[in-house]
């Protein structure tokens, strides 16, 4: 059973961009383009696995839906990544893992690296 990734991108370009690096890889993917819809999935009993999430999108932020999948206390939660343009902030950086964000990445994102920490998410998931 292939490896179920959400990903939530308001941007069409950058959300394309990941939808078929994840494609071309080998996982299924559920693309979204609000946190409204993401977290529709996110909460649905047959939800994602991984979630790549942007911080900043229509309806829900990234970061709130990292909140609210916390809160639900699952057996299993969902492995979250937020994706958010350059934060030079220590404070920002701090919010994100506040929210129970697994990981972060940086726009523009190099596709290696995004690989690698999905493969980290993967592995998370699998032991758990």
């Amino acid at each position: 059973m292939p490896f179920k990734i959400l990903v939530a991108e308001d941007d069409v370009i950058s959300r394309h961009l990941l939808v078929n690096l994840l494609l071309r890889n080998g996982y299924e993917v559920i693309s979204c383009q609000d946190g409204n819809e993401a977290w529709g999935h996110l909460s649905s009993p047959d939800g994602p696995h991984l979630a790549i999430l942007d911080w900043m999108m229509p309806g829900l932020r990234g970061i709130d839906i990292c909140r609210n999948v916390r809160e639900q206390n699952l057996e299993i939660s969902p492995y979250l990544i937020i994706l958010t343009a350059s934060r030079n902030e220590k404070k920002d950086v701090l919010e994100v893992f506040r929210t129970g964000t697994n990981d972060y990445i940086e726009k523009p994102f190099n596709a290696n690296e995004l690989l690698a920490r999905v493969k980290l998410g993967e592995e998370h998931i699998r032991l758990n």
